[in-house]
């Protein structure tokens, strides 16, 4: 059974395991159609709250299927998070998700947590495979994914809709 990690760090970040008081931040970020235009769109509050539940409750289970950290500058660990990044088991493989809030962008945020989740993948839950996906037109998210060594990957869930990237050791 995988050992469930309340915080991770990177050079520049600190991940906190995502808890009741992170609803705010979820659904807000879940919620902006901006933000989340190559992410597959935004959903109505509701929606995002239901999954902020679900996040939650899966994240309690002895058998980890799925978590979720804040993300926020180690250097001042007050000021507010700077994104929501995730984990979601399928079988041996695992999926890693990561949204970065619009002031954060372009800062190589996700390249640094993506990195660091992708080695808890492989070590704490013996990942098979380590894959992302995104829509297509996310070139941002693409360049992140080539640049961490990520291949192009050919059985994305939901292929109609996104496009994947997998590693593998």
């Amino acid at each position: 059974m995988p050992k469930i990690t309340c915080v991770l760090d990177t050079e520049r970040f600190s991940l906190t395991r995502l808890g009741k008081e992170d609803e705010a931040l979820y659904v807000s970020i879940h919620t902006d159609a901006k933000l989340m235009r190559s992410a597959g769109g935004a959903v109505e509050a509701a929606v995002a709250q239901a999954a902020f539940a679900r996040l939650l409750k899966y994240a309690e289970l002895p058998a980890l299927k799925q978590h979720a950290w804040v993300v926020k500058e180690k250097s001042d660990l007050k000021v507010a998070p700077i994104a929501v990044a995730a984990i979601t088991a399928h079988g041996d493989d695992v999926e890693i998700g990561i949204m970065v809030l619009a002031a954060w962008q372009g800062m190589k945020v996700a390249q640094e947590v993506i990195a660091e989740l992708t080695e808890h993948a492989f070590e704490v839950h013996g990942a098979r495979r380590v894959f992302t996906r995104h829509l297509a037109e996310n070139l941002a998210g693409a360049g992140v994914m080539r640049r961490l060594g990520f291949e192009s990957m050919p059985d994305v869930p939901d292929s109609d809709k996104y496009i994947g990237w997998v590693t593998g050791r």
